[in-house]
């Protein structure tokens, strides 16, 4: 299933490149933020009325965002930096995603990652770049697999699955506007 959404990913951008990835990369900030309030909504922080499904579809968008960004081509780049992508993608039933301390830790960790990411691209790290985009994936994956919401394994595949090749489409949607209205 893991190798299946990085191919998916993978085709959905093949003009990815070095030139935008510093836009990109706000863009993943920016579905973080999403990603946070919706958690804040279904923990009870917020007066939106989210539920652990919307949690789940902002998720999907951090993870497809790290797994672009991460296959981004650059100096020094090689196909062997990016195969490894799907190993960094799991399934995650023991993080407790109900302890709010826990939820933070996450999300400043994948902050603090995908800014050290844009630090090692500025600087032409490529190693230290793949490195910390792989922290990136693993965090983001943690919790677009995890069962918080009571779905198996299964049911957890099916809905990461269809929310992946829907955000993708809605992707191809907008760019193909983009280059309509240009």
């Amino acid at each position: 299933m893991f190798q299946k959404i990085y191919n998916q990913i993978n085709e959905a951008n093949l003009a990815r490149n070095i030139d935008n990835i510093g836009r990109r990369f706000i863009k993943y900030l920016e579905e973080l933020g999403e990603l946070s309030q919706a958690y804040l909504s279904v923990t009870g922080s917020n007066r939106r009325n989210l539920s652990w499904a919307d949690f789940r579809e902002e998720a999907v968008d951090c993870l497809i965002l790290a797994v672009d960004l991460a296959l981004t081509p650059y100096n020094h780049s090689s196909v062997s930096d990016t195969a490894l992508i799907p190993n960094y993608m799991k399934y995650s039933s023991n993080i407790k995603l109900t302890d709010v301390g826990e939820f933070e830790k996450r999300i400043m960790e994948m902050a603090r990652h995908i800014t050290d990411a844009e630090r090692h691209i500025t600087y032409g790290n490529h190693m230290s770049f793949h490195g910390a985009m792989s922290q990136v994936i693993q965090l983001t994956s943690d919790l677009v697999f995890n069962g918080v919401d009571g779905k198996n394994k299964e049911e957890i595949q099916y809905a990461v699955s269809t929310l992946v090749v829907d955000k993708l489409a809605k992707w191809e949607r907008q760019k193909l506007a983009a280059r309509a209205a240009a």
